[in-house]
């Protein structure tokens, strides 16, 4: 008998940074501080694939400095990004393809999407903080894991001296 532990095949973490970060503004530096605490709390592993989504065309150049390695998604307007997120997760066969389907985001704008992912047999896994979080979205998730509430990601030449 193998003793050795199955790794887990892989996932695809679908990223609404301004529903993370709380503002459709951002900095690359706000972006890897709020993935380096990311990347521990989700079972990030090597393989697994990231797709962002922003509503900013700045943003898309911050996302470019960051040094989270991800697939980058823009659109303009109201909740472009979680337009732009809810596409690939309606329309590019998630379920069979990945072990694991989380989308970082607690926008209840997700709850259906997310609710057909986890009945077409995809295991879907919400990020959120509990504070951003829609009663809705918690419910249609099979897992959820909750994001530090005392965490800002504010960039470096804004914070405050202690």
């Amino acid at each position: 008998m193998n003793t050795l532990k199955m790794r887990r095949r892989r996932s695809i973490h679908l990223i609404d940074i301004e529903n993370q970060l709380g503002t459709p503004f951002f900095c690359a530096e706000q972006v890897n501080a709020w993935f380096d605490d990311y990347v521990h709390l989700v079972d990030y592993q090597t393989g697994d694939l990231i797709v962002v989504g922003t509503t900013a065309r700045p943003t898309v150049w911050e996302l470019e400095r960051s040094t989270v390695p991800c697939r980058k998604l823009f659109r303009l307007g109201p909740d472009g990004a979680d337009r732009v997120l809810q596409e690939v997760m309606w329309e590019e066969n998630l379920p069979t393809r990945f072990d694991r389907i989380v989308c970082a985001s607690g926008d209840g704008g997700f709850t259906d999407v997310v609710a057909a992912l986890g009945a077409a047999g995809g295991h879907v896994v919400v990020v959120s903080q509990l504070s951003r979080l829609s009663k809705r979205l918690r419910l249609a998730a099979a897992e959820v894991i909750t994001l530090p509430e005392d965490r800002f990601y504010t960039p470096p030449a804004t914070q405050q001296a202690a």
